[in-house]
Parts: C-alpha cells; structure tokens; sequence
C-alpha cells in the first residue's frame, strides 16, 4: 500500500470509516502515512453510527482521544450532538463548551437546529424576535 496514492488511500479510509471504528482504527495503525491521512475532514465526515460506542468508551487509547478531537474540531455533526448531550448531564454544564461544539457542526440542519435550540433554553435576555427570524430560515425550508 505504499505505492498508493494519497487519493486513494484517503477514499479507502472513508470507506473503511463509514463501515466500521474499529477498522478505521486498526486502518490508521498499519503505519504513519495512513495515521496522518485518517486525520483528514474527509474521513472524519464519513465516520459511520459509532458515536455512542466511541463517546462511552472507558478504555480509550491515544489514537481514540486524537481521533475524537478531529471529529470535535471538524464539526462531525452528530458527534458534536452528542458529546453537548453529554455536557448537559454534568450537575453544572459548560454552555460556552456546548455553544462552540454547536457552533463547529452549524453547517449541518441538526447542528444548526440544535444551536438554535440552545440559544434559546440559555439565552439570558431572551429576545423572542431574533430567536423567531433565525428560526423562519429553517422552518421554511424544512430542515428541521
């Protein structure tokens, strides 16, 4: 696999990141070339349904850990759903926390549905017009 194009090693990783973590995991260990590919947007858009088993994952290696932060500075969408879920089971949640890992995935209809949901259950003055002009965009579209 040496020979392979980086083009080609980055579509052969998001396949291999939409089927399954753990053989993206053993993927981006076969060596560095492949490690350092796996880091890419790409693949991390393409991570499969394994959100819930990385995020309650008690054995967590280094390449978990860095591969969990590609997925938060990204802004894999469901991902960064989900890890806020986690945040608002805390006894005092970090909403700055929460506002930018909603803010990394608000290019996706959940991501920005969610934000806005949160801008308005924490929203201090809450300023029900602006709160109503952000939703009009999506509603109208139908992306929520």
């Amino acid at each position: 696999m040496d020979f392979l194009s980086d083009d080609l090693i980055l579509n052969i990783a998001t396949r291999v990141a939409s089927h399954s973590m753990y053989e993206l995991f053993h993927f981006m260990r076969t060596n560095k070339r492949h490690a350092a590919l796996c880091k890419s947007h790409d693949v991390s858009r393409a991570f499969g349904n394994d959100y819930i088993e990385l995020l309650t994952d008690l054995c967590l290696s280094l390449g978990k850990l860095n591969f969990m932060n590609c997925l938060w500075e990204d802004g894999h969408p469901m991902f960064c759903i989900l890890r806020c879920t986690q945040h608002m089971l805390h006894p005092q949640p970090r909403f700055d926390v929460i506002d930018r890992l909603l803010r990394r995935a608000a290019d996706s209809p959940s991501g920005k549905y969610f934000h806005l949901l949160m801008r308005a259950t924490i929203a201090a003055p809450l300023d029900m017009e602006e709160i109503l002009r952000d939703f009009w965009a999506p509603f109208m579209t139908r992306n929520l």
